[in-house]
């Protein structure tokens, strides 16, 4: 686990969540940005992966995003992916969880628990109060928790 780089994720949602002119948080959404010119803006809406590909620290280390989907090109695949389908240029290119994964260096598991809606309330989904819903999640998982848990999930929902 790339805990530097979950701690940096997990602040910039507290400051994107904090700030109005940031990006519209919206877990539904992997990336989409309206005005097509700013990559952060009031007209763009990202999810927390797809604000991730937006942090300058990520995009030096290779995170980046067509304006739908956050990827990262690696040289050698994670084992049991078919080469042919991932194949772009000299690389291979990993899309959204695969992405987060990697990126991360975290279980796809535990990047569906961060980044998928369908583990969050629906309450949890927009807003502010989404961001701050998935750096909790992120610092449960610093903290040692196993948040991919049925008793983790089921506990979470009962609090929201």
């Amino acid at each position: 686990m790339k805990k530097d780089l979950l701690t940096i994720l997990m602040v910039e949602l507290m400051k994107n969540a904090a700030n109005p002119e940031g990006a519209k948080f919206d877990l539904r959404h992997w990336y989409d940005s309206i005005d097509g010119k700013k990559p952060i803006s009031c007209g763009t809406t990202a999810c927390a992966f797809g604000l991730a590909a937006l942090i300058p620290a990520f995009k030096k280390l290779g995170l980046k995003h067509d304006n739908f989907v956050p990827y990262i090109l690696v040289a050698k695949l994670p084992k049991g992916l078919d080469k042919n389908l991932y194949k772009q240029g000299g690389k291979f290119r990993l899309e959204a969880l695969r992405a987060a994964s990697v990126f991360f260096g975290i279980t796809p598991a535990q990047a569906g628990s961060l980044f998928l809606d369908c583990n969050y309330s629906t309450q949890d989904w927009r807003g502010a109060r989404g961001e701050r819903a998935v750096a909790a999640r992120i610092g449960a998982l610093l903290a040692g928790v196993d948040i991919t848990s049925p008793s983790y999930i089921q506990n979470y929902d009962q609090a929201a």
